[in-house]
């Protein structure tokens, strides 16, 4: 059984689903089957210590996900778009959809 993890959302890339200032419950990420539209939080490819909450919007090869913010403004959102693809193993917290 999964760990439940809390976060507290920062910025509005994934508005209108969540706001800034929000917290969130997810489980731990245990090697689950994640699917398109669910919810992750992993860290960010490219900045140490920063977690990002994103949703998956592509899988390829059953391993790397691509993931956007829910903010139909894409310049709110620093996601796949920007760093590509992201290895399973970075995820740290899911929520089914």
């Amino acid at each position: 059984m999964s760990d439940i993890l809390c976060f507290d959302v920062k910025g509005n890339s994934m508005l209108p689903t969540y706001k800034d200032g929000d917290s969130i419950s997810l489980s731990s990420f245990e090697g689950q089957k994640i699917k398109v539209n669910d919810i992750v939080v992993c860290s960010h490819p490219f900045k140490t210590n920063l977690k990002i909450l994103k949703r998956v919007t592509k899988i390829k090869d059953d391993r790397k996900l691509f993931l956007e913010g829910d903010n139909m403004d894409i310049s709110s959102s620093e996601d796949s778009h920007s760093f590509g693809y992201i290895d399973t193993n970075n995820v740290i917290a899911i929520k089914r959809i």
